[in-house]
Formats: C-alpha cells, structure tokens, sequence
C-alpha cells in the first residue's frame, strides 16, 4: 500500500470511527483548562506585584499547576498508547473499544514512560543548544547566529522522530519489552526511511499549521479581551487541533501495521 493510501484510510478510519477521537479530545481538553488556569493566575500574579500587593494567594496555585502537569502529561501519554490497539482492532476487523485500548496502553506503561523521559531529555537539550547560540549571539553582536541554531534543532528533531518512530505501534500491538520496542523502531524506521522522512515532515507541517493558528486566535483573543467570542475561538482551536493530533496518532499505528506485513 502506497504512502497516499495510507494518509487517505487513515481519514476513512477516522471518519467511521469517531469514538477514536475521544482520547486525544480528553487530554487537549485537560491541557486548554490547565492553560487557562495558568493564565488566569500568572496574570493575578503580575497585577499583584505591579500594585505592591502580597503575592502569596497567587504563587500557591501556581505551584499546585506545576505539580499537577507531570500528571496531565501522563494522561496524555496513555491517550497516545491507545492508537495502535484501536488502529490494530479497526485493521482486523474488531469493533474499537475505548477500554480495552486503554488497558492495552496501562499495559505498556513502561514503554511510555521511557518515551516520555527520552522526550523530556531531548526538549533540555534543545533549550541548551538554542541558549548557547543565543548566547553567542549577545557575545559577538550577530542576531544571526541564533537562526544557525534552527537547522540544527530541526535536524535532531527529525533524528529522534525517526528513532523512535515505531516505539509505541510495536510495544502496544506487539506486546515488545522497552529495549525490543525501541531496537524494532529503529530497524524498521531505517528500513523504511524516507517513508517516515516524509511522514514526519507531512507531521511536522500540520503541527506547524495547528500552532499558528492558536497563535493567530491568541491574537484576536487579546485584542478582544475575554468575551465569549475569545473563548469559543479558543475552543474551536482545541478541537482543530485535537483533530490533527488524532490523525497523526492514527496514521502513525497505521502505517507500522502495513509495513510490519511486508
């Protein structure tokens, strides 16, 4: 089956099973009201300390949402273990169900839980690399030297993207121990490797696409206040982007599924 078929039965899937949206809803949902918590307070917090006032009721519940976002990230990484159980279900011809999905993901939680760490690693490096050039940057004068970080942080995406590609399709549908998971990922990603180079740049373009339009609704947001224009735009951007999440999720599980068999 060729790449295109892929992408356009990922969409048929999608379309005849709208239950599978609901994972990837319930975590974009969990991170809208944790955004908008943190806002709300972050800008409490200001007003506080631009007016000299105390700052104590405003910093406690920053706290507790930082304490409560390892949990949120969590859920979001169990959400994104159910894909290839439902994708695989849907590929045999089973009815998808939402909780046999997830204790497929539970299942797998070690896998995940490495993935998270690797991603959380990664993003520490990247701030690393991107501060030194912009360090670089102050030292010698030249705003230049900050976008020489760009290729390079884009090129490491890629790399780990690839690397991991097939982690979660081959530990959840397989049943494949962390080390296996991982070792099966990268034989298949390389196999394979400008298939999943296109699909991670086809990836890349639809996130790309999904935050600029959060960054555009943002700016009519602000500039219209908090009404319930702002609001609804605000809940329409998490449904759009929830959307695309979901087709990523479900093309990725997909497309391991058809090359696995080859």
């Amino acid at each position: 089956m060729k790449l295109q078929e892929i992408l356009a039965k990922s969409v048929r899937l999608l379309r005849e099973s709208p239950r599978i949206f609901i994972p990837n809803l319930t975590s974009s949902l969990l991170y809208a009201v944790f955004e908008s918590a943190f806002i709300y307070y972050s800008l409490d917090l200001i007003y506080s300390i631009s007016n000299f006032e105390s700052v104590h009721s405003n910093i406690l519940p920053i706290i507790g949402l930082f304490l409560l976002y390892p949990l949120i990230g969590a859920i979001d990484l169990l959400t994104y273990g159910m894909y290839p159980s439902m994708v695989s279900d849907y590929h045999v011809g089973k009815k998808i169900s939402l909780i046999r999905s997830l204790k497929d993901s539970l299942k797998s939680w070690r896998i995940l839980l490495a993935l998270g760490v690797i991603f959380l690693s990664f993003i520490v490096l990247l701030f690393v690399i991107m501060f030194f050039f912009f360090i670089l940057a102050m030292l010698f004068n030249e705003e230049m030297l900050i976008y020489l970080s760009l290729p390079i942080v884009l090129s490491l995406i890629v790399v780990l993207v690839m690397a991991v590609f097939f982690v979660v399709p081959a530990g959840v549908i397989e049943k494949k121990g962390v080390l296996t998971s991982f070792s099966s990922s990268f034989r298949l990603s390389f196999r394979y490797r400008w298939e999943v180079l296109a699909l991670i740049v086809f990836f890349m373009v639809l996130v790309f696409a999904a935050i600029s339009l959060g960054g555009l609704v943002n700016v009519g947001g602000v500039d219209a206040g908090i009404t319930l224009t702002a609001v609804l735009l605000f809940i329409l951007l998490r449904l759009i982007q929830s959307m695309v999440y979901t087709y990523i999720s479900v093309v990725n599980p997909y497309f391991y599924l058809q090359r696995k068999e080859r």
